[in-house]
């Protein structure tokens, strides 16, 4: 996750959270999670228009998939297995 940075057609980067790769290591999905940031949704429709091969999916509510639908234990979870790599 966050590995890949992407540069859009206006100039700026677009970092994606995670990158789901197919056996040769090429891009097949990208998955957003937008919380308290939704103000940057506009760079996902910038990232489908350079990039529409590509298949991406938004998620603004995480608590499904959070351990006790405790969003904050699971985000620094994420934040620790980030600082590893």
């Amino acid at each position: 996750y966050e590995k890949r940075n992407y540069v859009l057609d206006n100039g700026q980067s677009y970092r994606p959270d995670f990158s789901l790769l197919d056996n040769l290591g090429n891009v097949k999905k990208i998955v957003e999670i937008k919380g308290y940031y939704k103000d940057r949704v506009y760079k996902i429709d910038l990232f489908k228009s350079k990039y529409p091969t590509i298949d991406i999916e938004m998620i603004d509510d995480i608590s499904p998939y959070c351990e006790n639908g405790d969003y904050s234990k699971e985000l620094k979870r994420w934040k620790v297995e980030r600082l590893k790599d």
